[in-house]
């Protein structure tokens, strides 16, 4: 693994080596692999994956981006797609006359397992399935509302393990359960709810039963994932709370892909690739470039969150009118709608500060983490803004710089998520952006500081 070797001084003007890429694919932070089977530029396929359903389809089947070949096509009247998932598309089934099912495959027949999903129940509790695989393994809810998997193991012994927290009814939920041959574990929200280690484990039978979603749920299905494996809870976490990913890794053409796996791509105005912290990066150019895209409620996030990004800014030296920005998303569309949450430039001489920034519900107030100031130097630095709930807080090249408290809310909101600009080609940056991430949590400092080690 390379590493910067530039000491750690905040705005300082450090020269950061060329990075080539890096990841040790376990999916934590820090980690950009995403080398799965049919895994393209920034599918954000992991290792492992044996069918991953995003749900962006209009009809007849659910495409599996593995690249394996298990699409699940939609079965039975009561069961559609509809444009309002977590990421973008949804499946919607009713728990009675319809679901999605892939035929059996060699692929599908694995013996230790991952299955994840984001579900918006919408009439529980009864006894329902998200995903199952015959007898073989089963994700869902037990007779109440707690998320629920059962397991056949090949010597024909069952487990069965149940969540300890209960899943909130229309809201969106990640889901997600694991067998490593010797140990079952379920999690909500990529937290770690329980485990189950029997007297006896060993691999799960495997059949050549069809892999079924939405078999006898009520709701939403969205970023459905089946694993060969058992992911690690630093990756289920992951998995939960990464929204997106911009490697900004592309050499041509308009298209921004998402690295996380969630396919929240973003459209881009003018191609402008540069060389960036680790790859290529985005040439921001204050007048014509800058990339988008729609809102969905995976983005909308009022809670605690954490926003970072590689930024070389080119240098000014006249204050500038108002804000530029980086990277935000906004409550509403235009380009005066305020911000829900984003790092912005600002206003100083040099222009050369750098802030995480929010109004707040309904714009009923602001706030702004401790500035960055200086760092728009024609260097690359690392900036990372957080919110725990009650204070928004900045970290510069890995170091903490500080908080500001007393901040119950973020804004939320339809508004786009924007890369630097906004569509009036208002408040427009000046320089080179890379590696940007969101999260639904709020990152330690020990991890931000991994993320300014190894981008």
């Amino acid at each position: 693994m390379k590493t910067l070797t530039c000491a750690v001084v905040l705005a300082a003007a450090c020269s950061y080596p060329k990075l080539g890429a890096v990841g040790n694919g376990d999916g934590g932070p820090g980690d950009g692999a995403k080398d799965g089977p049919g895994s393209g530029s920034g599918s954000g396929i992991d290792a492992g994956a044996v069918a991953w359903y995003h749900m962006n389809d209009s009809a007849g089947s659910a495409a599996d981006a593995t690249g394996l070949g298990n699409d699940a096509q939609l079965v039975g009247a009561q069961v559609n797609f509809v444009t309002t998932g977590w990421a973008a598309g949804a499946l919607q089934t009713t728990g009675m006359n319809g679901h999605a099912t892939a035929p059996p495959s060699s692929s599908l027949g694995v013996t230790r397992v991952t299955l994840e999903a984001w579900v918006y129940p919408n009439g529980l509790p009864n006894t329902h399935v998200v995903i199952a695989k015959g007898s073989d393994f089963q994700l869902g809810f037990d007779g109440g509302a707690h998320a629920n998997v059962k397991l056949t193991l090949a010597s024909g012994a069952t487990v069965t393990l149940s969540s300890s927290t209960a899943v909130t009814m229309a809201v969106w939920t990640h889901l997600a359960a694991t067998w490593d041959g010797t140990t079952a574990s379920i999690y909500v929200n990529g937290i770690l709810e329980r485990t189950m280690t029997p007297a006896a484990g060993g691999p799960l039978q495997a059949t050549s039963s069809p892999l079924d979603l939405g078999p006898s749920f009520p709701g939403f299905l969205d970023e459905v994932r089946v694993f060969g494996l058992a992911r690690s809870a630093a990756q289920v976490l992951d998995d939960a709370t990464l929204v997106v990913h911009f490697a900004l890794d592309e050499t041509s053409g308009t298209a921004v892909h998402d690295s996380s796996g969630n396919a929240r791509d973003l459209v881009l105005t003018v191609p402008n690739w540069q060389t960036g912290i680790v790859g290529n990066a985005l040439g921001c150019d204050g007048s014509t470039v800058f990339a988008s895209m729609p809102s969905d409620p995976g983005m909308s996030n009022p809670g605690p969150m954490t926003i970072e990004a590689w930024v070389n800014g080119i240098a000014q030296t006249t204050p500038i009118s108002g804000a530029n920005i980086v990277a935000v998303k906004l409550q509403g569309g235009g380009a005066s709608a305020p911000t829900a949450y984003g790092l912005l430039r600002c206003c100083n001489t040099g222009a050369a500060n750098l802030f995480f920034h929010t109004n707040g519900p309904n714009s009923a107030q602001s706030a702004d983490s401790p500035t960055a100031n200086g760092i728009l130097n024609n260097q690359w630095h690392h900036f990372a803004g957080t919110y725990n709930g009650q204070q928004l807080c900045s970290y510069v090249d890995g170091g903490f710089l500080g908080c500001f408290g007393g901040f119950t809310s973020l804004g939320t909101g339809a508004g786009p998520f924007l890369l630097c600009g906004s569509d009036a080609m208002s408040f427009a940056f000046t320089g080179l952006v890379d590696e940007v991430r969101v999260y639904t949590r709020e990152l330690a400092a020990d991890e931000i500081r991994a993320q300014f080690i190894n981008p």
